[in-house]
């Protein structure tokens, strides 16, 4: 009865997530990442850093293991490539010469 209750609750997204669970998951999206033109030793790292930070971790409620992973990479992914300093070149040029009046170097 137990092993019955186990799959209702893996499938309602009650469960903590185990690397047994990520692996074939996370196989598959880093196949797909280097099919996409993505280094493979990127496609790796980033599978590793979404895998650490989900063994553990509770699923949400009627969520799937492949879209709990695809929410995460995309979070990951966001995060990596979201600029730390401003990209708006011209906005620095301006804030320089009224500020500093000196040329932008």
């Amino acid at each position: 009865m137990s092993s019955v209750f186990g799959f209702f609750k893996g499938l309602a997204g009650k469960k903590d997530l185990t690397e047994e669970d990520l692996a074939p998951v996370l196989a598959q999206f880093r196949d797909n990442l280097i099919a996409k033109n993505v280094a493979q030793a990127i496609a790796v790292k980033l599978c590793d850093s979404v895998s650490a930070s989900l063994v553990g971790k509770r699923m949400e409620s009627m969520s799937t293991v492949t879209t709990t992973v695809k929410r995460v990479l995309e979070e990951t992914l966001t995060r990596i490539l979201t600029p730390k300093q401003s990209t708006d070149l011209l906005q620095d040029i301006r804030d320089v010469r009224k500020n500093e009046k000196r040329p932008f170097v």
